[in-house]
């Protein structure tokens, strides 16, 4: 059984790690299971998310971290392919065992390539277009958070940004942009539906 405090931390993961307030609105017991063995065994919290760019729900939890007696945070969006705790727990599962095996991801390695910050955008395009938005906002401070590595010394923001900005059709909106063109304050408003770039 978690504990308050517990929950307290993760609230507080949660909205660390995305720029926004989270507020509890459930947990869910979650078991996964791989080849017939229990990976994982405990309990999600699941968040509602207030003033996050394109996400409005987070899944997240805790697990000890190897030869410590300190603890992991995660705090996964639900967006794209991730739709439920299991989703998020199986997402974060498989990118820990490529990093064990020593295979890139993302998540593992913290240096998103140009085709994922392209994949990315298009998932939320997407997912927003399929909910029937007529616009969402992107800030390329979130989609490289959404990948990781955005405040290690290998970030990526110039890239990000350049990939947001070449996606650009008449019609969308610049909301703010950096001095330089290529900064975590850059903005977007993109309309939608949109044809895929």
């Amino acid at each position: 059984m978690t504990t308050t405090t517990e929950g307290d931390q993760l609230q507080e993961a949660v909205e660390s790690q995305h720029s926004c307030r989270a507020m509890l609105a459930e947990t869910v017991p979650v078991r996964e299971t791989f080849k017939g063995q229990v990976v994982w065994e405990g309990v999600v919290h699941v968040f509602d998310l207030e003033g996050h760019l394109y996400a409005t729900r987070s899944y997240a939890w805790s697990a000890p971290i190897d030869g410590s007696e300190r603890r992991r945070f995660y705090a996964v969006l639900h967006m794209g392919a991730i739709k439920s705790s299991l989703d998020a727990v199986r997402t974060a599962n498989v990118a820990e065992q490529r990093n064990k095996e020593g295979r890139w991801t993302a998540t593992a390695s913290r240096v998103p390539t140009s085709e994922q910050f392209r994949a990315a955008l298009r998932a939320l395009l997407a997912e927003a277009t399929e909910a029937g938005h007529q616009w969402i906002d992107v800030s390329s401070r979130n989609l490289h958070q959404q990948l990781g590595g955005y405040s290690g010394s290998q970030h990526r923001m110039p890239t990000c940004c350049r990939i947001m900005r070449a996606a650009r059709k008449p019609g969308d909106e610049v909301l703010e942009g950096p001095p330089n063109g290529q900064g975590a304050s850059l903005a977007i408003r993109y309309r939608l539906p949109r044809p895929n770039f």
